[in-house]
């Protein structure tokens, strides 16, 4: 069990000016495979700080499918829109609310805002905000980047899993697509982010670890 500091955030009002996106907010970028387990951290830590923290899903920023584009397309930088990311933060910066797009992933197209499905993509405002993605922002911003090193047949499972709970069929593609795409793609950022976490620990205790962590760049007793 988490026990929650009384957080004073310092943060570094426009620190990234000069060095790409310039944003009054702490940026965290939550590495990992599909399955790793990002997603199920990020939303822990913005329910540890309700209301300070925002939480980014990348897999939702995916372009819109092309006929020329393999199966391997979800899993792909390339696939991402980057550029509507960095036009998010960049809002978010500046105090104002996005809607994440809603992606139909069997289809491989994004759908028009509907509501009340709309409300679930809301991202308002905060002190924090985190991007669980499988790959680093290719433009340049300050942030602390987490990596979630989460065993092949792990992810594997937690797949399968979130298909059967979603109905989905992504663990067909795991083993051809999927798993050579994260070689390939995901593991080599290992060595880019500021902290590795090992994925087989209790999902609680990883989100203890984050929080510490996050806790000791830019938070405070107060």
């Amino acid at each position: 069990m988490v026990s929650v500091i009384n957080l004073r955030w310092q943060l570094k009002r426009n620190r990234n000016q000069g060095k790409g996106l310039a944003v009054a907010m702490n940026i965290v970028q939550l590495i990992g495979g599909s399955g790793a387990g990002k997603s199920a951290i990020a939303t822990r830590l913005t329910q540890l700080w309700p209301g300070r923290a925002t939480h980014m899903r990348a897999n939702r920023y995916l372009r819109d499918r092309q006929a020329t584009d393999g199966d391997d397309f979800i899993v792909l930088p390339s696939s991402v829109d980057w550029p509507l990311i960095s036009l998010h933060i960049e809002a978010l910066g500046r105090g104002e609310r996005v809607i994440m797009p809603e992606y139909n992933w069997q289809v491989g197209r994004r759908l028009p805002p509907r509501s009340p499905q709309t409300s679930n993509l809301n991202l308002d405002p905060t002190d924090l905000l985190i991007i669980d993605s499988l790959f680093l922002m290719p433009f340049e911003i300050e942030a602390a980047k987490v990596f979630l090193d989460t065993p092949w047949d792990e992810r594997r499972n937690n797949v399968k899993q979130r298909d059967n709970e979603l109905d989905g069929n992504f663990i067909a593609h795991f083993d051809a697509i999927t798993e050579p795409s994260y070689q390939k793609y995901t593991a080599p950022l290992r060595s880019k982010c500021d902290i590795v976490l090992n994925g087989t620990l209790p999902a609680e205790d990883l989100v203890t670890k984050t929080y510490r962590y996050l806790i000791s760049l830019w938070g405070g007793w107060g």
